[in-house]
């Protein structure tokens, strides 16, 4: 395994984990609120992170910095 193909599989992980958090936080939040922010900040940040990993497993160099950029 090289060190992008690890870097893709954590950053992945990563993001399945925030989405998890997120999706939990719905259930035990108990205002309109307080749900609305677990799922803004959880999701945002996981769909981020998922995103980084699918850039950089098919990205070129010269497309990863307009990615990056975007």
């Amino acid at each position: 395994m090289t060190l992008l193909e690890l870097i893709i599989l954590l950053s992945a992980a990563t993001g399945v984990v925030l989405l998890l958090i997120s999706s939990y936080g719905m259930v035990r939040m108990h205002g309109v609120h307080q749900r609305m922010q677990a799922a803004s900040v959880g999701a945002s940040l996981g769909i981020t992170a998922l995103l980084v990993s699918a850039g950089l497993y098919y990205a070129r160099e010269e497309q990863l910095w307009r990615m990056l950029a975007l």
